[in-house]
């Protein structure tokens, strides 16, 4: 499927506004990634920067900007701070020095629907159908983005990835701004569990929260926050985020816990 004018002009539109955008370098970031997430019918985008890891359950994340989403679940499951074995199929595509993967490239619908990943974590978040874009920065290192789409919605077509495609791979700073020095954030060292609690802390989980989606007491939840806090460097979530994600700290979410 060829894009049309329209889909072109939309492409040159968004770019000429993104480089007008006032603010620094990540604003002009964020007002680019959610205006792609509008140029391809995405309801929730997520922007991450991750580090080694054969499985997602490997990963290291050190950077992430997102926008879109409902809820804190809905957050949770869309920046990967809950994943299954049925994840290692996406992970595993992302391979490539440049990608831009469908859903459809590795589940057709009823295989899809029949996942751990999307019976268990996508669907009660309410999101479907999912498209990752992005590149390998270095043998180590890929900034991808994730577009969801909420549940009833259809499912990305090729339009929509070879308009992800030509953004994602022909805007380079897209990838490089916003990622901090890697060894000053030394995520390398925390357990899979802990990483885990970590994600889950990104994501605006409260500490109950957290100890419902691990199966674990109050009490358990505490020592591994306690333990993540420590090993970091950090003392609440709000110096946590601080060094992650990029957003407003004065957001509610980023209370300390």
């Amino acid at each position: 499927m060829s894009l049309t004018e329209p889909d072109i002009r939309a492409v040159i539109h968004l770019l000429g506004q993104t480089l007008a955008h006032p603010g620094s370098e990540l604003d002009r970031k964020h007002f680019l990634l959610g205006g792609l997430a509008r140029l391809v019918g995405a309801d929730v985008w997520v922007w991450v920067a991750h580090k080694g890891g054969a499985t997602p359950g490997d990963v290291t994340y050190f950077s992430m900007i997102d926008g879109g989403w409902k809820s804190d679940r809905q957050r949770g499951i869309a920046t990967g701070a809950t994943w299954s074995l049925d994840s290692q199929r996406l992970h595993d595509r992302m391979d490539a020095n440049n990608f831009t993967i469908v859903r459809t490239d590795v589940w057709d619908n009823g295989p899809w629907y029949a996942t751990e990943l999307f019976k268990q974590f996508r669907e009660p978040a309410g999101l479907d159908d999912v498209m990752m874009t992005g590149v390998r920065l270095t043998k180590d290192i890929v900034s991808a983005i994730g577009l969801h789409r909420n549940l009833g919605r259809p499912p990305f077509g090729e339009r929509e990835r070879k308009l992800a495609q030509i953004v994602t791979s022909e805007v380079e700073w897209l990838h490089r701004s916003g990622i901090p020095e890697i060894d000053q954030v030394p995520v390398d060292d925390l357990s899979p569990r802990q990483r885990h609690v970590m994600l889950l802390l990104l994501s605006g989980q409260s500490r109950k929260g957290l100890a419902a989606e691990l199966s674990i007491s109050i009490h358990t939840a505490n020592e591994y926050v306690a333990e993540v806090y420590s090993r970091l460097g950090v003392h609440s979530r709000a110096e946590l985020m601080a060094r992650f994600i990029y957003r407003e700290l004065s957001d509610p979410r980023s209370n300390n816990v």
